[in-house]
């Protein structure tokens, strides 16, 4: 067994939690811009599609 302190060995584990957490944050970051960009294709797609719909009705 090593002879750390208490106080060493607390700031250790806070280290490590903190470290979690930011890597955490990360992906749950990149998550949500991927959500973000998925909505955007889809919103994207169906204004094509209306678009689309209003030539196709001018045209007759």
């Amino acid at each position: 067994m090593c002879a750390m302190s208490s106080k060493t060995r607390l700031a250790e584990k806070k280290e490590k939690a903190e470290a979690s957490e930011k890597k955490k944050n990360v992906g749950v970051k990149r998550r949500k811009e991927a959500a973000a960009k998925r909505r955007a294709a889809v919103k994207k797609k169906r204004d094509a599609a209306k678009r689309n719909e209003t030539i196709e009705k001018k045209r007759k």
